[in-house]
């Protein structure tokens, strides 16, 4: 189950509904700022910083229920793409696993430059490898099921699959960051929002789809 970039996609979209329920504040908050809010908001599910920027709690908890949703939505439709079963319970545990081992990165986030309309900061992080464990998990699940004698395909399938659930979780509940880090300029545009009929000027990544998909390969390399 390849699904790590697919999960990166969907906490995108969780960055493009902050951009459309900006609050009404009219505080600036600096670049490297927002960025990090961004960053702790697609990676860590945390809001904390959104609300330091004058997020209503109403959208916060929206937010928070929507990610959550998708995400195990799109782990789900992965395994059932996969020609593979999983219950309620596998998947809450594989979503939770994932989502934590995201927690174990950091970042930092530093000004480059700034005028009145553009502002360039570098968001430096480490990574954790959730692509290798995951095949790690399938390939030592195949093994282990080959070595089995299973006489039906059913059998086997099944076995594979409960096997690499239980590997993938406890892979990603025991992974660890990388010791290294990657870097990335970003590039904000201060722009104005148009919230309930009141206007709010905020820094925004120039293009958040392409800045959630930097941030989805610098985090899950």
């Amino acid at each position: 189950m390849k699904n790590s970039k697919k999960l990166i996609m969907v906490l995108v979209s969780m960055l493009m509904l902050v951009t459309m329920i900006a609050g009404c504040g009219q505080k600036i908050e600096p670049p490297e700022l927002v960025a990090e809010a961004y960053y702790d908001l697609i990676v860590y599910g945390d809001t904390s910083k959104l609300e330091t920027m004058g997020f209503a709690a109403d959208d916060v908890n929206t937010i928070k229920e929507q990610r959550e949703s998708q995400v195990k939505t799109t782990i789900k439709n992965t395994f059932s793409v996969s020609g593979l079963k999983i219950s309620d319970e596998q998947l809450n545990k594989v979503m939770q696993a994932q989502l934590d081992a995201m927690k174990k990165v950091t970042c930092t986030v530093e000004p480059v430059s700034s005028d009145k309309e553009t502002a360039v900061v570098t968001l430096k992080t480490n990574y954790v490898s959730i692509a290798e464990v995951d095949q790690k998990a399938a390939e030592d699940a195949i093994a282990e099921v080959q070595a089995m004698n299973l006489t039906t395909q059913q059998e086997v399938l099944d076995k594979a699959t409960e096997l690499y659930i239980n590997k993938l979780i406890e892979a990603l509940n025991n992974i660890q960051p990388s010791t290294e880090t990657v870097e990335k300029n970003v590039t904000l545009k201060l722009q104005v929002f148009d919230v309930s009929g009141k206007t709010k000027k905020m820094w925004s990544p120039e293009n958040p789809v392409t800045f959630g998909n930097d941030i989805g390969t610098m985090v899950t390399k």
